[in-house]
């Protein structure tokens, strides 16, 4: 529309006019408000989905609108995965993202992204996963055990 009505003269003879001065306010005042915005993606809007998992169970809670899914265990996957050399090697110290496949009355599949010690969490999550809400840990035997 400016090429159409002829404006563009006019318009980069504006700008060629504007004279822009960024002093120390502008510097403090736009980098608080870069900070302010990453602190609240990191530690408010990040933290607004977490997952529980218990023996047989688990709860996707969400504190922002769906509220908390439950999910049985049973014929669920958990798989760790590390395909990013740069994301989870070298920027994330060893983290990895982990994928939850979960079958059964209600399909689900999640990735969570960047989970740091995924190696750790990944073993607990998985015996966790294997027992059965009344078991308990001393009765069940995992592959790779010494008997």
């Amino acid at each position: 529309m400016l090429a159409y009505f002829g404006w563009w003269d006019a318009v980069l003879q504006a700008l060629g006019s504007l004279a822009i001065f960024m002093n120390l306010g502008f510097y403090v005042f736009f980098s608080s408000a870069v900070f302010l915005l990453w602190g609240l993606a990191v530690f408010v809007f990040d933290r607004s989905t977490y997952w529980i998992v218990r023996p047989g169970q688990i709860v996707k809670v969400s504190l922002f609108g769906s509220g908390e899914e439950t999910y049985d265990t049973h014929g669920t996957s958990v798989e760790k995965k590390r395909d990013d050399l740069f994301r989870h090697w070298i920027l994330g110290m060893g983290s990895g993202d982990m994928h939850i496949a979960i079958t059964g009355a209600k399909k689900a599949e999640f990735v969570i992204p960047n989970v740091l010690f995924i190696g750790t969490k990944l073993e607990l999550i998985q015996e966790l996963i294997a027992l059965k809400p009344d078991q308990l840990p001393s009765t069940v035997l995992t592959a790779g055990d010494p008997v």
